[in-house]
């Protein structure tokens, strides 16, 4: 079907930043805000709402140890009005209910070396419907735990490289928890050369002079070898003009000495 629907929503934000020392942060954020329902559901179920309300708090720490490292710890809660989740049997979405998630973030950032940097994110989370009965509150497919990081390399010779891996464990494939959707674990391998474009032109010109003086250098030597140390010279005279052919004078450097010239 078809129509037009619209709405508007405050969101108002809170931020509050202590630092008891040079290298140390600790930190609470909280607001409300939105996500946007699919179009398709509003507009075929008019009692939805077109926004739902979101809101979320954080309370954490960041800590530095100077230049080379950064540690961070942050506690999260998030409350959604209404749970999108995606139909694959349907190719949809639609409205689920009121969910709220509680989870766990933290982060490791350090500079092991001048040429070398490390990181690790882990987070952990446990989504559940708020109006359903225990054991029937999971939601469908949300996260538990999941993963990235890597080591990253970066050489004064112009290449880089980087290992880097994303993880997401197993987590409930339905309400009851009774179908599990399986995790993975992806590493990838990054091998990087930068060069210079303004060296790299120059230096293949140079490449390409070079081969063509070589070539004509090594032309000109297999043409003195077969001619020796002769001076070969015609004439021909047709009336009063006197006509001459090339004369090959073998001569010690080609390139100052020409070899080749008429008469």
């Amino acid at each position: 079907g078809s129509g037009y629907a619209q709405s508007a929503i405050l969101s108002p934000k809170l931020n509050l930043v202590l630092s008891p020392h040079k290298y140390l942060d600790i930190f609470l954020n909280s607001g409300t805000g939105f996500h946007s329902n699919d179009a398709r559901d509003v507009i075929l179920a008019e009692q939805l709402t077109t926004l739902p309300r979101a809101i979320g708090s954080e309370l954490g720490f960041r800590m530095g140890g100077g230049k080379r490292l950064l540690l961070s710890l942050a506690a999260w809660y998030l409350h959604l009005e209404e749970e999108l989740v995606f139909v694959g049997d349907e190719g949809t979405t639609e409205v689920s209910g009121e969910t709220r998630r509680l989870g766990v973030d933290a982060e490791v950032r350090i500079q092991v070396a001048n040429w070398i940097w490390a990181d690790l994110d882990v987070n952990l989370a446990d989504g559940r419907y708020v109006n359903e009965p225990e054991g029937e509150d999971y939601i469908a497919l949300a996260p538990r735990i999941t993963s990235q990081g890597g080591v990253n390399v970066l050489s004064k010779l112009g290449w880089e490289g980087a290992l880097r891996f994303r993880y997401v464990g197993d987590r409930p494939a339905n309400e009851e928890n009774s179908v599990t959707a399986s995790g993975y674990f992806l590493a990838n391998l990054i091998l990087l050369l930068t060069l210079d474009w303004v060296p790299t032109v120059f230096g293949l010109q140079l490449i390409a002079v070079g081969f063509c003086i070589y070539f004509s250098y090594s032309r000109k030597r297999e043409i003195r070898s077969r001619t020796g140390m002769s001076i070969v010279l015609t004439e021909k005279r047709t009336g009063l003009h006197l006509t001459a052919s090339r004369i090959l004078v073998p001569m010690a450097n080609p390139h100052t000495q020409p070899s080749l010239f008429s008469i």
